[in-house]
């Protein structure tokens, strides 16, 4: 079912694309930066440490980091075997 034509698609994603950027300039304001400076390596651990703290939360990265793994991984080594045998590769652009 053809719901837009591919010109009608584009322009509809244009027009999208521009209203979320004026909705995004009138919503946003002006505001001073929550903190001064760049944080130290210390506040950078101890945040990291109180995020890993959780247990329900530790479960959630697991589940959003392992399949994007499992995607790099599958994709890698046909990838790479195909380059250094001088193939082109679909989507890799040197």
């Amino acid at each position: 079912m053809t719901v837009l034509s591919p010109r009608g698609t584009l322009l509809a994603a244009a027009a999208l694309e521009l209203a979320a950027a004026l909705i995004a300039y009138a919503g946003l304001t002006r505001r001073p930066a929550r903190a001064a400076g760049r944080p130290s390596i210390t506040a950078t651990w101890w945040s990291n440490a109180l995020l890993w703290s959780s247990k329900p939360r530790r479960r959630v990265y697991l589940a959003l980091w392992v399949p994007n793994g499992l995607v790099v991984g599958c994709e890698a080594p046909g990838r790479s075997a195909a380059a250094a045998a001088g193939r082109a590769v679909p989507g890799l652009h040197a």
